[in-house]
């Protein structure tokens, strides 16, 4: 694992932007890089920063931080997440290929639904008491409830932008505070449907109504679709501020992202290719439209190089450690500047 950052633009603003690229389990390694960041440094700071997004597991970054969550929150999240059993043992072949030929996805997915859970859970009661409603359950808290929180407290919670791709349509589609497309959908639902690896897990069936919204709601124009993971698309969220550019005039980005350094990774059986197959998806499309970033923006751009795969998956201690390792390496790297 090696992190190179390149820094684009080091005059101070209060207008940041802060993107988390998509990479399946490789988002843990994100968590050690966000701990770093809360600490003082002289480059950037949370505080400052209005909006964050996110793709597949960086969405659940993006929403952790939308939601206020401090360094305090990510420790207590990183101590409790386990993916171990994220992936089923191919000793349970027959079952996932049942699941597989009967609902059209390979893995139980209570443990992806839970740890999104958990991550909406650590702030519920603040949550609760600032939009007053004591009885709200973590599952119910919609983009528009967002939206509500950070007018009344813009210092706390900050706007969301995290993608998706509609199947029914061929689309690449938004969940974000920052218009109303998303207002009644849940961010559970969102962070499920911006994480749902096509045939790996369980999609996200959502109505779109003539206007473009989504809903829960059938009417008579509604069209039930399903949604998967954004990265199958573009593995950030930039296309929005490409779609939105007036909304982000004098906006410096920070953009986090993996690159997957080449290593050989034998494929032992249809499972394992399956996994490389997934790899290669989630690494194809994170590129695409960045020159035109790159061009008419600042993009401060934060690169974990990695050897391991999107569905690689960790205990509680292997997370600990990953994310201390991390954290450190950050601590101790030298910051450059440069205008490549």
């Amino acid at each position: 694992m090696q992190l190179t950052i390149t820094m684009r633009n080091k005059l101070e603003t209060l207008k940041n932007a802060f993107f988390i690229e998509g990479g399946g389990t490789r988002g843990i390694y994100a968590l050690g890089v966000i701990e770093y960041l809360f600490m003082k440094n002289p480059y950037f700071q949370f505080s400052d920063t209005k909006i964050f997004g996110g793709t597949s597991v960086g969405s659940y970054v993006a929403a952790a931080l939308s939601l206020g969550f401090d360094i305090s929150n990510i420790k207590l999240f990183t101590n409790e997440i386990d993916i171990s059993n994220l992936i089923e043992s191919y000793y349970k072949f027959p079952l996932i290929m049942y699941r597989f030929c009967k609902y059209g996805y390979l893995f139980n997915d209570n443990i992806r639904q839970k740890i999104v859970r958990q991550i909406l859970e650590i702030k519920l009661d603040q949550i609760r008491s600032d939009l007053n409603m004591p009885n709200l359950k973590a599952i119910e808290l919609t983009f528009g409830n967002l939206k509500t929180l950070i007018k009344s407290k813009p210092n706390t919670y900050k706007h969301l932008i995290m993608n998706s791709v509609d199947l029914s349509i061929n689309r690449q589609i938004f969940f974000s505070t920052l218009d109303s497309n998303a207002d009644e959908i849940s961010l559970y639902d969102g962070l499920l449907a911006s994480s749902a690896i096509p045939f790996v897990f369980q999609s996200t069936k959502l109505y779109r109504y003539p206007d473009g919204k989504y809903g829960y709601h059938k009417t008579l124009n509604a069209t039930l679709d399903n949604m998967v993971d954004g990265g199958l698309s573009m593995n950030n969220t930039f296309n929005y501020v490409l779609l939105h550019p007036d909304i982000f005039t004098g906006y410096t980005f920070w953009y986090l992202k993996f690159t997957n350094d080449i290593s050989y990774t034998p494929t032992e059986g249809i499972i394992s290719e399956i996994k490389q197959i997934i790899n290669f998806l989630l690494d194809s499309y994170s590129d695409i439209n960045m020159d035109m970033i790159y061009d008419k923006y600042f993009v401060n751009i934060m690169n974990l190089h990695l050897s391991v795969g999107g569905l690689t998956i960790y205990n509680r201690e292997q997370i600990t450690n990953i994310v201390t390792s991390i954290f450190n390496e950050c601590v101790n790297y030298t910051y450059k500047f440069t205008n490549k």
